[in-house]
């Protein structure tokens, strides 16, 4: 976070615990709108904090332990191929560009747009159970 968007330490830590349990758009939507009421707009830091956030608490719920995100890029990564259930790599095929990887064993995506691709997978994992 840019040093000077939140100044305050106390607000800081507030800021941080917020962003550490969510775990959906309307939530980002949210906190966002909460820091450009009070701050301004949010730096592209903040933002992309906000989203790694949302991306890690989304991957744990899918048993995941790690999110890796490069340019073109995204994907959760498991300890084990065995963490990624059977429903899951089935719903990893319903979205185009979806691919599951057995070294490391993940779920990812690639291309334009793969951050958000794998954010729309995590939520509607998350949707339909």
């Amino acid at each position: 976070m840019p040093d000077g968007y939140i100044t305050s330490d106390e607000r800081r830590i507030e800021f941080y615990t917020k962003m550490a349990s969510i775990c959906t758009l309307d939530e980002v939507k949210a906190l966002l709108g909460e820091l450009k009421d009070i701050y301004g707009d949010a730096p592209k830091p903040v933002v992309n904090l906000i989203a790694t956030a949302l991306v890690k608490n989304l991957g744990a719920a899918v048993g995941a332990t790690k999110v890796l995100f490069k340019r073109t890029d995204a994907k959760v990564i498991f300890d084990k191929l065995k963490d990624i259930s059977r429903e899951l790599s089935e719903k990893a095929r319903l979205f185009k560009d979806g691919a599951i990887s057995l070294s490391p064993p993940s779920i990812g995506f690639s291309g334009a747009g793969a951050q958000k691709k794998l954010i729309k997978f995590l939520i509607y994992c998350r949707e339909v159970g």
